[in-house]
């Protein structure tokens, strides 16, 4: 098995946190997003199969690339609100922020 950190985009915008991943290869059923106290974590992982032939043979190898990024999250962070889309291989998480109060 083969570990692979995939392109991660962060933004913080108009009381959101958005998190772009880009997933060459993989569909939404092998992603998870997660929160935990250490914040957002996409994980997943896809099979990569390699075959070819050679000498009259059918030859096949097999890979599994997987991949773990936790992303920290303010603890203010209104997870529970929080929106994840898959599309064109990219995975794009929102989450509310509310703004700070000044004292």
């Amino acid at each position: 098995m083969t570990v692979w950190s995939p392109s991660i985009a962060i933004v913080e915008q108009d009381g959101h946190i958005k998190v772009c991943a880009e997933l060459p290869g993989l569909s939404e059923d092998d992603v998870r997003v997660e929160f935990s106290r250490d914040g957002l974590t996409l994980s997943g992982e896809r099979p990569q199969v390699r075959g070819d032939r050679r000498e009259g043979m059918d030859w096949s190898e097999r890979f599994c690339r997987s991949f773990m990024r936790t992303i920290p999250i303010p603890d203010e962070a209104q997870v529970e609100k929080a929106k994840a889309t898959f599309e064109n291989e990219i995975l794009t998480v929102v989450v509310p922020v509310p703004r700070g109060q000044q004292s």
